[in-house]
């Protein structure tokens, strides 16, 4: 393909853009989470996975195919290194760091302040990727999958019955049982966030939000929440590709093939972000290049 016959092909033209944005705010994104991890957390026992960086030339892309195919293999790169790079940023947050708060953050002297930190980092974590918890359900336990899943629920709802709770969290590819549930809800009720019905014990009211100390929620705020939000924000930026679900020339063999992996760039997320990068390298692979 020239670059003359790109001005009518919109699809190549959209997936030279998709693929130029990847590597793009790959570069922005691992630039700002490196600055993050030294500004709020270099004190800590903590790693973070780098997201590869890559650049290419427009052009070669479009008039080369052995580069196309490397462009979309180093897509994939960054793809799965910015999921790792989210992975590792819910693992400080949930599991490294909490257990090393007493000792460097003395604020957080308590178990039950630890709890509550992990709570607090929960509702806004876990509430903004729900996707991605769902995936690694073995990241957290289930009281912070509950408590970021339902906080915003039952704030404004004031009630919430088992069933519902449970189906909310079905929905999300995670079966809890009642009995864990509701274990876990009897634990809120002992941190004062909910109460139990005496007459329905499946029936749960809220009490009050979380709220941590003025200082505790300092810190949280200024030292954790910019790694929350970073994670949020990539996972919205990185894996959002839905301007590849685009018409595909008729001009390219197979094209139902490669209208059908398209289609997948709908919907926002890590699965179908890789899934069409990959599905579509595959397709080059065998199909070098449109018939023009």
């Amino acid at each position: 393909m020239s670059m003359e016959q790109l001005a009518t092909d919109n699809f190549m033209r959209i997936l030279l853009d998709v693929c130029h944005k990847t590597c793009h705010n790959g570069m922005i994104q691992h630039s700002r989470m490196v600055d993050l991890w030294k500004r709020h957390v270099s004190e800590f026992q903590v790693e973070y996975h780098p997201i590869r960086q890559y650049k290419f030339e427009k052009e070669e892309f479009v008039v080369s195919p052995s580069t196309r195919l490397e462009v979309l293999e180093q897509c994939e790169n960054i793809l799965v290194d910015t999921y790792w790079a989210i992975k590792m940023v819910a693992l400080a947050l949930f599991q490294s760091i909490p257990p090393q708060l007493p000792s460097l953050l003395p604020v957080f002297s308590s178990e039950r302040d630890i709890e509550l930190f992990k709570l607090r980092i929960s509702e806004k974590f876990v509430n903004s990727l729900m996707a991605f918890f769902a995936m690694e359900r073995d990241l957290i336990t289930p009281d912070l999958f509950v408590y970021g899943k339902i906080s915003t629920t039952i704030r404004v709802k004031k009630t919430m019955t088992l069933a519902e709770i449970a189906s909310m969290i079905s929905k999300d590819g995670l079966d809890l049982t009642p009995y864990v549930i509701h274990g876990v809800m009897e634990r809120f009720q002992e941190l004062g966030l909910v109460e139990i019905d005496e007459a329905d014990k499946g029936l749960y009211k809220h009490v009050k939000r979380l709220e941590l100390a003025p200082e505790q929620e300092n810190v949280v705020q200024s030292r954790f929440f910019p790694l929350v939000e970073w994670a949020v924000e990539t996972w919205r930026t990185i894996f959002n590709i839905r301007e590849l679900n685009t018409p595909v020339p008729a001009t390219y063999p197979h094209k139902e093939a490669l209208v059908n992996i398209v289609s997948y760039a709908a919907t926002q997320g890590f699965t179908t972000a890789h899934f069409c990068i990959v599905e579509i390298k595959k397709y080059f692979q065998v199909y070098q290049a449109p018939r023009h």
